[in-house]
């Protein structure tokens, strides 16, 4: 979905370098791009990760957004209490 909003708002027709491009190498890319899908990422469910230390992680994550500066912030976060939230408080120690 933000390929194709930078594609249609591109006026320097770089995004549509980029599609061309993707399309000749992809494929799969080229079947999608065809189908018009609109990508349903859901941020807010829960995301397992796998840290190198501690363990497995289990995180709600929220999306904030700034449609003027075409930017987007993630935010992860675990429930308060939980093993998560515990290794989470860990983390700055571990990757210091």
């Amino acid at each position: 979905m933000e390929l194709r909003t930078a594609y249609t708002a591109d006026t320097t027709g770089r995004a549509e370098e980029i599609v061309a491009s993707l399309q000749e190498v992809s494929p799969e890319f080229a079947e999608l791009w065809r189908s018009h899908e609109v990508d349903v990422t859901h941020h807010q469910d829960l995301k397992r990760y796998r840290h190198r230390e501690l363990g497995e992680l289990e995180l709600y994550c929220q999306r904030l957004v700034d449609p003027d500066q075409a930017q987007e912030l993630l935010v992860f976060s675990a429930v308060p209490g939980s093993p998560s939230y515990e290794k989470l408080q860990l983390l700055a120690a571990v990757d210091a």
